[in-house]
């Protein structure tokens, strides 16, 4: 089964200084990845940004989240910075038999739980953020689901 829609999550909340929005970029670069390969995106900071939404209550972010993530082929995480919220749709995407493509910037220390989801098959560490882009796109164009390599160690 070709892979035809992607959720991209990540840490939206308790980033370090100046980094809320350049990861909030990075998910848009993510996005933009995914569209390139064909593949529609759904980032949840569009639709539910905990700053520019901050009137939705948290069961409507659930709710509208949920939704995306049952009706999405693959869910993209991005751990570098931890996140209740990562980790929880990493769940929802095993419930909804959505496999998980798990990224990270290399050298970063990701939770042995959130690793051990049966869910992903995929294990990304990157470099920069070009790298991760490029790894992404050839990625997407080969993915089917389930892709068979668990780890890929850029360079």
């Amino acid at each position: 089964m070709a892979i035809r829609s992607a959720y991209v999550a990540g840490a939206l909340m308790g980033l370090p200084d100046g980094e809320t929005e350049r990861m909030k970029r990075l998910y848009e670069r993510i996005a933009e990845a995914c569209k390139w390969a064909e593949v529609d995106a759904y980032a949840p900071h569009l639709h539910s940004d905990p700053e520019k939404n901050a009137d939705m209550s948290p069961t409507e972010v659930r709710t509208v989240d949920n939704k995306q993530i049952f009706g999405r082929d693959l869910l993209i995480l991005e751990a570098t910075y931890p996140s209740h919220g990562g980790g929880g749709e990493a769940v929802e995407a095993k419930h909804a038999d959505v496999p998980v493509w798990l990224i990270y910037r290399k050298g970063t220390k990701v939770s042995r739980y959130l690793r051990g989801n049966p869910a992903i098959q995929l294990e990304l560490a990157y470099e920069d953020d070009d790298e991760l882009i490029q790894a992404l796109k050839l990625k997407l164009l080969r993915a089917e689901t389930p892709i068979g390599d668990r780890i890929v160690n850029m360079r």
